[in-house]
Formats: structure tokens, C-alpha cells, sequence
């Protein structure tokens, strides 16, 4: 029986920031376990990335029958092609390890609903992030008995030393640094550029789209570093996991998927060893609580 891995790499962004981080670690280790890449190519350019995805469904054509492929979800088809996709692997009886990475029907809403549901229900096994992930899933009809929590994802790195518990370098209250690692843009992450007016810590940020026009010295943009590299030279005393447009909660489409969603910049903290500061309704404040990482 055949096993093949299903993935996702731009040919024009060759730049390992850490939106992609997760994509590779999973085919990474899905591929030391034996696992054949099956690499699904994007560009910008529209009518290569259309020519790219009709080379890509005649190789799950070629696949044989009834082989196991873990698909990591989403895979950013337009809604034509994931129809086709999902229609050869029904066809070629495909055990379908449906790992979620984003769950766009949470996130964005109906338009998703549709096909991603359609793909839950396909898959052999679906891998979500925690508990409130699976209630959701479970409410919208996929069956308990196939979903494995993940509880976190892993973060691969050539960690040389034995990990030890960091100490707060910085007593002062007033000389502590937060990092905030991510997408900087405003109309992901607009809650960033109201905390930058607080006074009373220092930002250590990480991520590309970073606009900030005022000079501002409790600031230091350390741009988009490869996060490859990134546990290595993050600086700050503890990592912020927050989202949306508010500072007071997680609001908005991004600040309320933290209800469900395993951000994987909550892994690359552990690695950089950031106690960890999380809103206290995200899924993921249970794990931070009862490991002790954060508050």
C-alpha cells in the first residue's frame, strides 16, 4: 500500500517565515515515515498556477488504488479544482488522513462550509487541534471516532542544548519586552498597532507587512526572519498569543478563531522558551495553564 503526503510551496516565496513552518514539519515527518511528496506548486501568476494544478490532478490520477494520502487542509485550491481533487481520490478509494492546519469554514465563514465539510467527512481520520476544534467538528457532523487531538504542533529545530526553564532576565516590570511573531499586517493584526501605544513594555516584533510611520522607541522591528532560525535570535521576555482588532479581546473573523485554533506561534515560543501571554478564552489557554508556560 502506498503512502503519500499532500503539500503546498510557492515557487515565487522561497522565504521560510512561519506561516509555512507547520506545512513543512508535517511533510517533513510524514516523509521520514515513509510517505511520498506530492507537491502542489503555486504562483502568483494565475494561469501557471491553473496549468500547475491540472499537471498536479492528473499525478492523483497516476496514484494507486486505495493508497493512503495525508492531506493537510487547506489546501488553497479554488473551489473547482478541490472538487476534482476530492472527486479522484473518491474514485481512486483513497484513505484520506485529513490534517487540518486552518479551519477556513470557522474562520471565514459559509462559502468554506460546503466542500470543507464534504472533505471531513471523506477522510479516514481527521486530525484537529484540541478539544473545542473537535466539539465544533463533531456539531457540524464529523464523527468523534475518527478525530485525533493534536493538542500542539511540533516545531522542528536543531536544538543543540538540553531545554531548561527560562528566568526572567529583567525585574523591572518597565524594561520587560514582549515578541510578537506573525503577519503584521493592519487588517489581520490591527490590535498590534493599538498596543504600541502602551507605555508600559518594550516589542520585540517578527513578520512581514509591519506599518508603523511614527518613530516609536518602544518598538524594534526585526523584520521577517526565516523561522528556521527564528527560536535562535527571538528576543523578548514572554510571546503574545493574541489576534484581532481590539486589545481588550480577541475580536473580529481572526481574535475569535483563537476559540478553536492551535496558533503554531504558541510552539515557536516553547522552542524559544517565551513564557507564554494568551487570551484566557483561547482554545489554547488550557494547555498553557496546565503546563505551567505561561499565563
Amino acid at each position: 500500500m502506498k503512502k503519500y503526503v499532500l503539500y503546498v510551496e510557492s515557487l515565487t516565496n522561497k522565504k521560510h517565515y512561519i506561516a509555512s513552518k507547520a506545512v513543512r514539519d508535517v511533510t517533513f515527518i510524514a516523509k521520514k515515515h515513509g510517505y511520498i511528496g506530492i507537491r502542489r506548486s503555486v504562483s502568483k501568476k494565475r494561469g501557471i498556477s491553473t496549468l500547475l494544478d491540472f499537471f498536479l490532478c492528473i499525478k492523483l490520477i497516476l496514484i494507486p488504488r486505495e493508497s493512503v494520502i495525508i492531506y493537510q487542509n487547506p489546501m488553497s485550491f479554488s473551489f473547482c479544482v478541490q472538487s476534482i481533487v476530492q472527486k479522484i481520490l473518491d474514485l481512486k478509494k483513497t484513505k484520506i488522513i485529513c490534517f487540518i492546519h486552518d479551519l477556513e469554514m470557522y474562520r471565514y465563514g459559509k462559502k468554506y462550509e460546503k466542500l470543507e465539510l464534504s472533505l471531513l467527512k471523506q477522510s479516514k481520520i481527521v486530525i484537529a487541534h484540541n478539544n473545542k476544534m473537535i466539539e465544533y467538528l463533531s456539531q457540524n457532523g464529523i464523527s468523534k471516532k475518527k478525530i485525533i487531538n493534536l493538542e500542539v504542533f511540533d516545531y522542528l529545530y536543531d536544538y543543540k542544548q538540553t531545554f531548561k526553564q527560562t528566568e526572567m532576565k529583567n525585574e523591572n516590570k518597565d524594561n520587560r519586552s514582549i515578541a510578537i511573531a506573525g503577519n503584521l499586517d493592519k487588517k489581520k493584526s490591527k490590535y498590534i498597532y493599538e498596543l504600541l501605544r502602551n507605555k508600559g513594555f518594550k516589542y520585540e516584533l517578527y513578520g512581514p507587512n509591519f506599518d508603523l510611520k511614527e518613530e516609536n522607541g518602544k518598538v524594534d522591528y526585526n523584520g521577517a526572519v526565516d523561522s528556521e532560525v527564528l527560536p535562535k535570535c527571538m528576543k523578548g521576555d514572554f510571546g503574545l498569543v493574541w489576534d484581532g482588532d481590539s486589545i481588550d479581546t480577541c475580536s473580529g473573523k481572526y481574535g475569535n478563531y483563537l476559540k478553536i485554533n492551535n496558533p503554531h506561534k504558541v510552539s515557536l515560543y516553547i522552542v524559544s522558551e517565551k513564557p507564554i501571554i494568551i487570551w484566557d478564552k483561547a482554545a489554547m489557554a488550557d494547555y498553557i495553564n496546565s503546563h505551567k508556560i505561561g499565563i
